[in-house]
């Protein structure tokens, strides 16, 4: 559920309820407001991942829901930012980002209207998968994606964290693809944010 309250008062303004995906899971991992009061939500129905746009006034602008083709994974979105442009961040995981391996973590641009930037479909994983927790954008609007990925700094590690870091053209910044192993353990970055 959505439910959105004033803040000069408690009083609910409105509430906005959904089931797509189908099965019993449905999961809001985070949510984001652009400049102009619009609310974008994300997260897990059934077996697939969601974003969702709420105008202000609680009207569903749309609802895209992706992924749920692989048995035995759930596709996500974790976590969801907005640009200065108000282009809209979301990351994840999913079985449709690393095919016959396990899950993969990935980042997606979206536009105002609900369209994909494709140039923005950006997928990595480890050995055997990945995902990503959290996205967040700078002053220059560069994106940075923090999570994890099983194997990526030997063969033995395990889960592993790691943060890569994208100019605001969708090109990677190479020098940002940073993995930490803290002794084989199961290394995961959940959260970023700037100072």
């Amino acid at each position: 559920d959505l439910r959105f309250y004033d803040t000069a008062a408690p009083i609910k303004e409105w509430e906005h309820r959904d089931r797509r995906g189908g099965g019993l899971t449905h999961d809001i991992y985070d949510m984001a407001i652009d400049s102009n009061g619009s609310i974008f939500s994300v997260g897990r129905a059934g077996t697939g991942w969601w974003i969702k746009k709420i105008y202000p006034n609680g009207t569903e602008a749309w609802n895209i829901t992706a992924g749920g083709s692989c048995s035995g994974i759930n596709d996500e979105a974790y976590s969801v930012a907005i640009n200065s442009n108000d282009d809209i961040f979301v990351v994840g995981d999913g079985c449709d980002s690393n095919p016959g391996t396990g899950s993969g973590m990935w980042v997606k641009k979206f536009y105002q209207d609900g369209t994909e930037d494709l140039s923005w479909n950006h997928k990595f994983y480890g050995v055997v998968g990945g995902v990503a927790y959290s996205v967040a954008i700078d002053n220059n609007d560069a994106v940075y994606v923090v999570g994890s990925a099983a194997n990526v700094v030997h063969a033995y590690s395990y889960a592993d964290w790691r943060i890569r870091k994208f100019y605001s053209n969708g090109t990677e910044d190479l020098s940002w693809n940073l993995t930490f192993d803290g002794n084989n353990g199961y290394d995961r970055a959940y959260s970023i944010e700037f100072d």
